[in-house]
């Protein structure tokens, strides 16, 4: 849902999810989500491998 501003109604969604790979984009994703006001709670972060690499 967009709000007035252009930008979306985050109170409108119950869950965030973030496939954080560690890297900078993910992690400022992350950060960007808390900035706006998204409660840690409602925040899932999945672990996200990249390069095709697994777990160690």
């Amino acid at each position: 849902m967009i709000g007035q501003a252009g930008r979306p109604d985050l109170g409108a969604y119950r869950r965030f999810v973030v496939a954080l790979s560690g890297g900078k984009d993910s992690l400022a994703a992350l950060l960007a989500l808390l900035s706006l006001g998204v409660r840690e709670h409602a925040i899932e972060l999945h672990r996200h491998y990249v390069d095709g690499l697994g777990p160690p």
